[in-house]
């Protein structure tokens, strides 16, 4: 390299990065303006200290003998503004505008600063840096491609698994479900069941096939985006009647895990969803029960609770075991799609995130609190109702 590009390059790459910050929040100020993107959109606190520090990468290469940008600094800081424009719903396009403004301010950058230096600068110089930092530049383009790309695979391979979960758990559920119809019936088959008995394993066969039906309509709720807190959706169940099938279920299965249910108050609550979501909950606290331990229990508590905006009725149903428990380290990230809480071959990891996903879309939360060795308590909250008087006249009897 010649002396003269050397003390051109040198020149530029000291005044790239002492005017890295400025150049950035003029970026910042141009992207607002030329593509109508609100401030708020472009947090000076991730901004103002990524893009500075490639600017010095570039600065860094501009002047070093083999021009390599380091690469890994540009992936992780490219990954980071794509995370975040993703999560404010911006496509690559529109990313990728984002950097043409940056190019312009950096060419308008060079221009000022040659004009202030007393450096001649031959043609062929000028040339020369000029490619490279449009070369450094269209790298940041290269690995924001490269980042969507990872992040639009990662969700195909998410949305794959979460609906591989929820078809177990669909499964899961409907055989409870027909199972309880089908046990009835083979009962209500046998020649000895007196009237009162039969009146009540009728009733039993009707309300299993009323739940099965309300769980398909769940299915199509959730698929076509329903909301699952409509006041008019007829999917309104006793909650005691739903946790008597899902303890039902669980022991009917070999296990010597304890399950108890305490303190149920008769109130109705979103059927076939919350049925779902404990089923996922109760099957979690047996899965990960400690073989270690002599005594082995899953309790399940259910309290009401005022709610305090809408004034309306909630209820917090928790789950709570003595089993293995889980790292706290992990805290939220529990919620997170492929995140197990322990043994890593139980399982995708997809049922807290799509049990608080339908809670949330109920109105309600899922809350965790776990710890090595202590066990773990789920707290399910979600709306309810008041449940009616009985009608003294109806025909069948409940169980």
């Amino acid at each position: 390299m010649r002396k003269p590009e050397r003390t051109l390059r040198r020149y530029m790459a000291d005044a790239l990065r002492r005017e890295a910050p400025q150049v950035t929040a003029d970026w910042v100020d141009a992207v607002s303006g030329h593509l109508d993107i609100e401030r708020r959109e472009l947090p000076s606190a991730l901004l103002l200290d990524l893009i500075p520090e490639c600017l010095h990468a570039i600065a860094d290469s501009l002047e070093s003998a083999e021009r390599q940008l380091p690469l890994d600094l540009i992936r992780d800081h490219i990954g980071a503004l794509v995370q975040l424009r993703r999560s404010q719903g911006f496509g690559v396009n529109e990313l990728l505008a984002e950097y043409e403004v940056l190019a312009s301010l950096l060419q308008d950058f060079i221009e000022r600063a040659l004009s202030d230096s007393d450096i001649a600068a031959p043609p062929a110089a000028l040339a020369a840096v000029m490619s490279d930092l449009k070369e450094a530049l269209g790298r940041f383009g290269l690995e924001t491609a490269r980042s969507y790309r990872i992040w639009a695979t990662r969700e195909q391979r998410e949305q794959m698994l979460q609906t591989t979960t929820f078809a177990a758990m669909l499964r899961h559920e409907l055989r409870n479900q027909l199972g309880s119809a089908r046990t009835a019936a083979e009962l209500l088959a046998e020649d000895d069941v007196d009237l009162d008995r039969r009146r009540r394993l009728a009733g039993l066969i009707l309300r299993s096939i009323e739940q099965a039906l309300q769980t398909v309509d769940v299915v199509r709720d959730i698929i076509t985006g329903v909301g699952g807190d409509d006041t008019e959706d007829p999917a309104w169940l006793p909650l005691p009647d739903i946790l008597h099938g899902v303890v039902s279920g669980m022991r009917s299965a070999p296990s010597s895990v304890e399950v108890e249910v305490r303190s149920v108050p008769d109130v109705l609550v979103p059927g076939s969803r919350v049925s779902m979501i404990l089923l996922n909950l109760v099957d979690n606290a047996l899965k990960f029960a400690d073989e270690d331990k002599d005594e082995r229990w899953v309790q399940i508590q259910v309290e009401t609770e005022e709610g305090i905006e809408d004034r309306s009725d909630r209820v917090r149903i928790t789950v709570a075991d003595n089993g293995r428990g889980i790292d706290p380290a992990l805290g939220d990230s529990l919620f997170q799609f492929g995140v197990r809480g322990s043994d890593p071959e139980s399982g995708s990891g997809l049922g807290l995130a799509l049990s608080r996903d339908i809670a949330r879309g109920l109105g309600g939360d899922i809350e965790l609190e776990s710890a090595p060795g202590d066990g773990t308590r789920v707290s399910l909250v979600i709306p309810c109702r008041h449940r009616p008087p009985p009608d003294r006249d109806a025909s069948i009897a409940g169980p």
